[in-house]
């Protein structure tokens, strides 16, 4: 996961530890200024229970999901988060998280989401999923990232309608968002095939490649704009060139 994510947090050296929520929050012990929360993390659980395989998880691996939130919540963790935009956790269909979301609701925690933005309608098909959720399983939730992107902007009043309505209807919802553009993220996502399964962290370029050449599109339909691109971090010079 370190490795995958490394274009994104710069691929620190870390000397990693913990193996568990109890251990992580003890690194923190007497050592930071402010209060640590930890949620557990729906795609490191996925991976470790599924791997990296693009499918539904099987009742069994479900309920090794289950086992391990369960830990997890009773050694401290405040809640599940989920990014599904990304792998693995896209490959998560609602009927999983839905199990998953049960544990955390017997424990009082919170369920927080990164909705899936390209699913349905592409604009408000994945706020709609997120609120299907935390109804049955009675989670308490919160919607990260909430905004406006390419396909609601000028229609924020239908976001804040979806979760008008959940609330009236007895969801414990509530959502963040962030005061800047949208769109920080690792290169790999607004190519990212959803149908292709990732084999050691390697999405395979010729189909990357090959739709590109095709529609000359990326994800979710919309044309590349590169003067709207940036570069954070580029982990070998070859990369650059």
């Amino acid at each position: 996961m370190k490795v995958y994510w490394s274009g994104a947090d710069g691929n620190p050296e870390l000397d990693v530890k913990w193996r568990s929520v109890a251990e992580y929050l003890q690194c923190f012990h007497y050592k930071t200024a402010g209060n640590i929360g930890f949620f557990i993390p729906n795609g490191a659980i996925r991976v470790e229970a599924v791997g990296w395989e693009n499918r539904p998880a099987t009742e069994e691996e479900i309920r090794a999901m289950q086992d391990m939130i369960r830990q997890g919540m009773a050694e401290g963790a405040l809640g599940l988060s989920s990014g599904l935009g990304y792998p693995p956790s896209i490959w998560a269909d609602a009927d999983e998280l839905i199990e998953l979301c049960k544990i955390v609701a017997e424990y009082g925690g919170v369920y927080t989401t990164h909705v899936r933005y390209g699913m349905g309608d592409g604009a408000f098909d994945g706020f709609k999923e997120a609120v299907k959720i935390g109804e049955r399983s009675g989670v308490a939730m919160n919607i990260s990232h909430f905004h406006c992107t390419f396909t609601t902007r000028g229609r924020s009043d239908r976001l804040l309608q979806i979760i008008d309505e959940a609330r009236a209807n007895g969801v414990d919802i509530t959502f963040d968002s962030y005061p800047y553009e949208y769109g920080t993220t690792y290169l790999a996502l607004p190519f990212l095939d959803y149908q292709c399964a990732i084999d050691k962290h390697i999405i395979y370029a010729n189909r990357i490649l090959l739709r590109f050449s095709q529609s000359g599109r990326i994800s979710h339909g919309i044309w590349i704009e590169y003067d709207n691109i940036s570069f954070h971090t580029v982990l070998q010079d070859a990369s650059i060139r």
